[in-house]
């Protein structure tokens, strides 16, 4: 990896952290922003980037949210908001701007609310189908609105 890229990878996981405080409301207080920089990231620098960056994004709105659901859950949480910057990453360098979006999506709210309901019971998904999907929405399309200019401002540097 270059150095430039893991630069602005560390970047992206501290503008993370930063939104991991702008919440959306929710049971669990664990919906947040904090997406954002690694949908942003994976289409900027790739999948594995916006990955990782997803991963300690999610961490960072767990930790300040008092771990609400469990540390176990809240890495399981993590490696999903991995693969769903990943597959919007992959998508996204392919061309495919609408499926990197619904992928994303899907990753993020459907997977991660059937696992979370198996876990936990229907009232999980009950209390959180709708802050989850709100967030998710907020995050990918933000995510996916700012990457040209921010791929714009990186080629000047």
């Amino acid at each position: 990896m270059k150095t430039r890229n893991i630069t602005i990878t560390a970047i992206m996981i501290a503008l993370s952290f930063v939104l991991a405080f702008v919440k959306v409301p929710s049971p669990t207080g664990s919906v947040a922003l904090d997406a954002l920089p690694a949908f942003a990231l994976a289409g900027i620098l790739g999948p594995v980037y916006g990955g990782i960056v997803g991963f300690f994004g999610h961490i960072a709105t767990a930790a300040n949210s008092g771990f609400f659901l469990g540390v176990h859950s809240h890495i399981l949480i993590g490696l999903i908001m991995f693969a769903s910057a990943y597959a919007f990453g992959f998508f996204y360098d392919k061309g495919m701007k609408i499926l990197a979006v619904l992928s994303a999506f899907s990753i993020n709210v459907v997977v991660s609310l059937a696992i979370f309901t198996y876990l936990n019971g229907v009232g999980f998904l009950t209390m959180m189908w709708a802050p989850l999907t709100v967030g998710a929405a907020i995050n990918i399309i933000l995510g996916l609105v700012v990457v040209g200019p921010v791929k714009k401002a990186l080629s000047r540097v």
